[in-house]
């Protein structure tokens, strides 16, 4: 809370705040047919037949297709089901390299979540609901 009261607004004001909230939650969270398809999309992408192509040719694909989804889904408080699909993506990516790589030395030492996003530039799906903040600062302006 920011600790000042707005005088102007009433408490049917706060209600309506809330079903928009509401409303935004209802129609933004990802449903199970768009999940899979992201799914479907790395598979596409990262699988046994495309090996030959180069990590830094793959990756900003992969980073153009997680932008727009996470962009699109990110406004509602769908923070359980993004850190999921963000397992699933570095999950996939590090299993990619790995076979890339040959597959000699430990799958999960030779490319973790931290490498993956800072040296390879893998983007990592936001994980905080942006109306909360957005409303909190509402209430405090």
């Amino acid at each position: 809370m920011c600790g000042r009261k707005d005088s102007s607004s009433s408490a049917s004001g706060s209600v309506g705040d809330k079903e928009r909230a509401d409303a935004l939650i209802r129609t933004s969270n990802p449903t199970p047919q768009s999940q899979t398809k992201l799914r479907d999309r790395l598979r596409e992408k990262l699988n046994p037949w495309t090996l030959w192509r180069a990590g830094d040719e793959v990756i900003p694909e992969l980073n153009r297709w997680l932008k727009g989804w996470g962009g699109y889904f990110h406004y509602a408080h769908s923070t359980r089901v993004l850190d999921r699909m963000n397992h699933l993506v570095v999950n996939r990516m590090q299993r990619w390299l790995w076979r890339k790589g040959g597959g000699a030395r430990n799958l999960w030492t030779t490319t973790p979540r931290e490498v993956l996003q800072e040296r390879w530039g893998l983007y990592r799906l936001p994980t905080w609901a942006v109306w909360k903040r957005a409303l909190a600062q509402k209430r405090c302006a």
